[in-house]
């Protein structure tokens, strides 16, 4: 595929910007001969934040969406439409994203695709994830973005010998589409009805089962999730729940996915799976879980408890190992502290560990993504055993819950969170999802009750009507 980047006079609003890519966009030729994607770029002269990056997004009409921001806001990016999109409904992960890297290899360090790959690999054809596939990543038609260096207003064509024109045109449609006069909703969602999978009675089966398991063979650790489904009144619309969850997690990676107007994934996930760029690889552990206290006094004592649990500290140690060996095996060198420190967030606090690695030899994004998900934090260890276990036990597809997503750029960068803390749109319906560590010793009612805590985190940011359980 021919790459063609273009780095156009900066402006100082977006109206200006505008107008700067339609004239240069209009100028690019009628017909190509070979597969080719240009991206256009106009550097802003302005600042732009997590909350006015959400309202532009608001502002155009357009069935595909995405959004993606860092934990510390240093990388927002924005996008509408899709100039092209890469996946399948089969887990090729090495093979896919191993050809995406390669193919993007030599792109802007700022052209980025954002997606995600599901977390067991099942086919995606039917069911609430189909529009989802397998593993999917695309870069949008108008992208607003900030980094480091400053923000711009991105456009993209991607298109063949044979719908060039066509795929050049429709960028300059939506270009030119007038701001939405839709009218985003205000009022609270009206909560329906509500049905947990598995419910409380089948919870305590699994945990039962899964502690069975463990008990009678070498499985250490297994990851078994709740999806609460809740049924609304109206269709919610993904850019006010993610606005909404944006405000009361502002130190996650925050994230939607809408290839279509009726199915997105939204998120404010905690958890980093890996980073890379020029050769460095960043990960880190996240396993062992507390609720916020009410007051500061509660909140130190919940923080010391989690820190001092034998429980807590197993579970967390076997994740800083899977990781620190699975970099091992692709890294010249990895380091890691040797005492965890602790998140806090708006509900929950965690056990935190960075880790750290320098790549060596020929390994790739494939190699290091494929080693490391699923984490013990989501999955369980050994991995295999667990995997299988959660296929059995678990009712319901859990997609993009847990999985990697984030994005692949040019210059061979990445980055990925563990796509904790989320729900999934279809229709009326808004699907949310968490799980529990289970190692031995754990109890069905402790670990009900805090999925719960996590549930509720997201309840209440979506601002859903009615009790959370």
């Amino acid at each position: 595929m021919l790459l063609r980047s273009s780095t156009l006079p900066s402006c100082s609003d977006s109206a200006s910007a505008v107008r700067t890519l339609q004239s240069h966009a209009a100028a690019l030729p009628d017909h190509v001969d070979a597969a080719t994607l240009v991206r256009l770029e106009v550097p802003l002269d302005m600042t732009i934040d997590v909350q006015t990056v959400l309202g532009w997004l608001a502002e155009k009409p357009a069935k595909a969406r995405s959004f993606w921001a860092d934990r510390h806001d240093s990388l927002l990016l924005a996008g509408l439409g899709e100039a092209w999109h890469v996946g399948g409904l089969g887990w090729t992960l090495d093979q896919g994203v191993a050809a995406l890297e390669g193919t993007l290899a030599s792109a802007s360090s700022r052209l980025r695709m954002l997606g995600g790959v599901c977390f067991h690999g099942e086919l995606r054809s039917s069911g609430p994830w189909k529009a989802f596939g397998a593993w999917r990543f695309a870069l949008p038609q108008l992208e607003l973005g900030r980094d480091a260096n400053g923000a711009w207003l991105a456009l993209h064509v991607h298109g063949t010998a044979s719908d060039w024109a066509e795929r050049k045109a429709d960028a300059l449609a939506l270009l030119s589409a007038e701001p939405t006069s839709l009218q985003r909703q205000h009022a609270e969602p009206t909560v329906l009805a509500v049905v947990d999978q598995p419910d409380r009675a089948g919870w305590r089966d699994g945990v039962e089962r899964a502690l069975d398991a463990m008990a009678d063979g070498d499985l250490d650790k297994v990851v078994l999730a709740r999806k609460r489904t809740v049924e609304l009144a109206e269709k919610p619309d993904a850019l006010r729940l993610l606005r909404q969850l944006a405000e009361r997690e502002p130190k996650s990676f925050r994230f939607c996915l809408q290839p279509r107007g009726d199915s997105a994934f939204v998120g404010a996930s905690p958890e980093r799976l890996l980073k890379m760029a020029a050769g460095d690889v960043v990960s880190e552990a996240l396993a062992g879980t507390r609720a916020r206290g009410a007051t500061p006094e509660i909140d130190a004592a919940a923080s010391a408890e989690l820190q001092n649990s034998d429980k807590d500290r197993r579970e967390h140690a076997l994740v800083v190992q899977m990781v620190t060996d699975t970099l091992g095996r692709v890294c010249q060198t990895v380091d890691a502290p040797a005492e965890p420190n602790i998140m806090a967030l708006s509900h929950v606090q965690h056990l935190h560990t960075p880790i750290w690695g320098q790549m060596g030899g020929a390994h790739g994004l494939a190699d290091v993504l494929g080693a490391l998900h699923p984490t013990p934090a989501v999955g369980g260890t050994p991995s295999r055993q667990a995997q299988t276990l959660i296929e059995k036990l678990e009712p319901f597809q859990r997609g993009l819950y847990a999985a990697p997503v984030g994005w692949i750029g040019g210059g061979r960068q990445a980055e990925f969170t563990v796509a904790i803390r989320s729900a999934l749109i279809e229709d009326k319906q808004l699907s949310l999802f968490s799980g529990a560590g289970l190692v031995r010793g754990s109890e069905p009612d402790v670990e009900w009750g805090e999925i719960d805590a996590k549930i509720a985190a997201l309840w209440q940011a979506f601002g859903l009507e009615g009790t959370t359980s």
